[in-house]
């Protein structure tokens, strides 16, 4: 059984989250965490020749995600398919900045030709364009989403490290 909890390695003590859980605490982190590590920094920039989304790839998508791409919709990102923004068959490489998660219902409107989306290949955001002319915006939310870097630390754990690197500093002048 495969269970991917995404932690930060540069920081000491970090939480967890778990896909279908949420935020663990840390020692329950360090329990799961025993047995194999997935580096997500390069599965983010990684690409498969293969039209199938390996499970490192996979991975780092659904972690960015968070939910289906599709705008207010909460189907969890592990339970959606990995959407080739440009498609494979055109060039479209099989790499999370052209990879989005969407459910089964928003990948056939999307297929259909009935709504399209630009997405930022750095931060995932995504801008939807439908068939009408409307527009709506889509961002990130899974725990390696750019904007939600604030969770591997805890606000003591913040204040700790500001303290630290301020004596640090002190020490050098």
């Amino acid at each position: 059984m495969t269970l991917h909890v995404y932690r930060a390695s540069d920081v000491h003590n970090a939480p967890g989250f778990v896909k279908a859980a949420g935020w663990i605490h840390p020692d329950v982190a360090d329990q799961y965490c025993a047995t194999s590590t997935r580096d997500m920094d390069a599965a983010a920039t990684a690409t498969s020749k293969s039209y199938s989304t390996p499970a490192h790839i996979g991975a780092f998508v659904e972690g960015r995600d968070g939910t289906c791409r599709w705008p207010g919709c909460s189907r969890q990102a592990h339970q959606c398919q990995k959407d080739h923004r440009i498609d494979f068959a055109a060039g479209g490489p099989t790499a999370a900045s052209n990879l989005a998660s969407l459910c089964q219902h928003h990948h056939n409107i999307k297929t259909d030709g009935r709504a399209f989306y630009i997405m930022d290949p750095f931060t995932g955001d995504i801008v939807w364009l439908f068939e009408n002319g409307r527009w709506e915006y889509d961002e990130a939310t899974g725990p390696l989403a750019p904007k939600a870097k604030n969770w591997v630390q805890s606000v003591g754990q913040a204040i700790t490290r500001r303290r630290d690197n301020a004596h640090d500093d002190a020490k050098k002048d």
